[in-house]
C-alpha cells in the first residue's frame, strides 16, 4: 500500500518496514519484493529505514 500510494501517501520508507516485517515471517515474495523495493528507494530513504529498524521502530 505505502509502495504504490494505494489509501495512503507513497511512503518507500514504511513500506521497507512493512515488507522486511513480512520477510522475516517467512514470505519468501516479501524477501524478493523487498529487493525490488531497495533497488528503488534513494540512499537516504534506505538509511532512514535501517535506522528506524535499528531503535526498534514497531510497526501496528
Amino acid at each position: 500500500m505505502y509502495y504504490a500510494g494505494k489509501g495512503f501517501p507513497k511512503d518507500y520508507v514504511l513500506a521497507h518496514l512493512w515488507v522486511r516485517r513480512a520477510a522475516e515471517q517467512g514470505f519468501p515474495k516479501a524477501v524478493t519484493f523487498r529487493e525490488t523495493l531497495e533497488g528503488v528507494m534513494i540512499p537516504e530513504q534506505l538509511s532512514e529505514a535501517q535506522r528506524l529498524e535499528a531503535k526498534g521502530f514497531r510497526l501496528r
